[in-house]
């Protein structure tokens, strides 16, 4: 892929230089122009990825200082055995969660809801959980680092998806002028011949 890149760049390069060329026709034009508006979309879509990804980053970051704010770890008792809850739609699980019911306490409120809990879990035991600012159960607040990460993944898929649809139009328009080429070369040559075979 890079060494074709290469060599569009390199093409598109000697056309531009070559704007006199006898050979060089209006689809050879068309063809570079292409070209080197797709290698500025490229470098145009770098300041846009970069500022995606640090807008969510500051979105995430945000939501994780509320999070770190608002919600708090408390202690809930299992109230039941844990139960394996697949999470394939195949008849075969992949992979299971383990869940169970519980209950804590919360500003003098019981609270009661299925919770995540380690294989084999028996009825009664203390296990930690996250609750929001209500006292219901809440995930995981997110961290600094998963801000940041959620950033860097929205500037890095923000480019390629860019790139991917750039090089793709770029790919078509590029088929339908060599089709156009083709045919401009054969009609010329039977011109220049004087006859009707195709080359």
């Amino acid at each position: 892929m890079w060494r074709d890149a290469r060599g569009y760049a390199a093409l598109t390069w000697r056309s531009l230089r070559r704007s006199h060329d006898p050979l060089r026709r209006r689809v050879d034009r068309v063809e570079g122009t292409l070209a080197v508006a797709v290698a500025v979309l490229l470098v145009a879509l770098l300041p846009l990825a970069v500022w995606l990804g640090a807008l969510v980053g500051d979105q995430q970051t945000a939501i994780a200082h509320q999070q770190a704010r608002d919600f708090r770890q408390v202690t809930a008792t299992t109230a039941a055995d844990s139960a394996a809850d697949s999470v394939s739609p195949d008849p075969t699980p992949v992979a299971t969660v383990e869940s169970a019911p519980a209950h804590w306490e919360w500003a003098g409120v019981t609270h009661r809801a299925d919770v995540a809990v380690d294989p084999g879990t028996r009825a009664g035991t203390e296990v930690q959980i996250w609750v929001d600012p209500d006292g219901d159960l809440a995930s995981r607040p997110i961290s600094p680092s998963d801000a940041a990460t959620s950033g860097i993944f929205v500037a890095v898929f923000t480019w390629v998806s860019g790139a991917l649809v750039a090089f793709t139009g770029f790919l078509a328009a590029r088929g339908v002028l060599n089709r156009r080429r083709d045919r401009e070369w054969s009609r010329e040559i039977r011109e220049f011949l004087g006859t009707a075979t195709s080359y």
